[in-house]
């Protein structure tokens, strides 16, 4: 009889635990991330070409931070600014040097074509790093995956690229074929 009481209690009380849990839904609040229109270069283990976010109370400031990762469900189309509601999900098995938190996306609130003469500033060299592959002769792009139409500044970006120039930005716009049209260079 003893036994039996223990059973019926052991049972009782996981019945009311699996009752509880199933009751508590997990609910993940959404989040608001806006989404520029151009990659960013930055550098992770390597060189790498990352979205750029602005998080909730950012949004609609001057400040943009990379996003080393990707949002789940999203395909992203440079030339436009994306308003996005997401979730945050766990990232089972991150590299070494990535977040164990990503984003998932819920819903595009907005998807904003830029004009053809906003621009954007990317870092093209920043101390050992180099963003830019390619030659005068052959042509350059960032990191073999946009084309830059340098037109008439190619050869003062190819002697600063040869320089000991720390860190060497470009002022961009985007051209209607994918490619970047750079319109000025700075150095540091």
């Amino acid at each position: 009889m003893i036994k039996f009481l223990k059973t019926t209690k052991i049972l009782f009380a996981t019945l009311a635990l699996l009752a509880f849990f199933t009751s508590c839904e997990k609910t993940e609040q959404p989040i608001k991330l806006r989404v520029n229109q151009f990659k960013q270069t930055a550098v992770a283990v390597g060189p790498i070409m990352t979205l750029s976010i602005q998080k909730e109370t950012q949004i609609g400031t001057q400040n943009w931070t990379p996003l080393y990762g990707d949002i789940v469900g999203f395909e992203y189309q440079p030339g436009y600014i994306y308003d996005l509601l997401v979730t945050e999900v766990e990232i089972l098995n991150p590299p070494a040097d990535g977040s164990q938190k990503g984003y998932q996306l819920k819903q595009i609130l907005t998807k904003t074509k830029v004009s053809s003469n906003d621009n954007f500033t990317l870092d093209l060299k920043l101390n050992d790093t180099i963003f830019v592959k390619g030659s005068l002769s052959a042509g350059y792009n960032i990191l073999e995956q946009v084309d830059i139409d340098c037109s008439n500044l190619c050869t003062d970006f190819n002697n600063l690229l040869q320089s000991n120039a720390v860190k060497i930005r470009g002022k961009f716009t985007l051209n209607s074929n994918g490619s970047i049209k750079l319109i000025e260079l700075t150095t540091d």
